[in-house]
């Protein structure tokens, strides 16, 4: 797979669970992520998508 199918593979995976509302569970620090990760890139769009971090900063939740 190159890099744009895993990513597409990725997205489609996330898009998922984002029309269930589900939650991501972080088991990264927010400031331990790394720039330019598969991570950083799945945060981006999570939140482009209206996910925000919870108050214990493990878990990303859907916007409401």
């Amino acid at each position: 797979m190159t890099g744009a199918e895993r990513w597409a593979a990725n997205q489609s995976f996330l898009d998922n669970i984002i029309s269930q509302g589900g939650t991501f569970g972080l088991v990264t620090l927010l400031g331990k992520v790394r720039e330019e990760s598969y991570l950083q890139k799945e945060i981006q769009h999570l939140t482009a998508h209206g996910y925000k971090v919870g108050c214990n900063g493990t878990q990303l939740l859907p916007a409401g």
